[in-house]
């Protein structure tokens, strides 16, 4: 059933089946903590991609920039 997935789309089926299972049969937490953290986590995964896209966007302006002046 899983075999065509990629692996994100398998990890997200992995915890959604997680949550689930565990929060409605078990009893352990609540289903609305477990949609916070799993929200709470793409959220700070969503910065993390972000922040890195920014910091390479940066360092390539800085760089041409430093090129620009040895040039001229």
């Amino acid at each position: 059933m899983l075999a065509g997935l990629a692996d994100n789309e398998r990890f997200c089926y992995f915890l959604i089946t997680f949550v689930t299972q565990n929060s409605i049969q078990n009893d352990q937490f609540p289903a609305n903590i477990w949609v916070a953290f799993l929200f709470s986590l793409s959220v700070i995964l969503y910065l993390i991609l972000f922040a890195g896209v920014f910091v390479d966007t940066v360092l390539d302006m800085t760089r041409e920039r430093i090129i620009d002046f040895i040039i001229s």
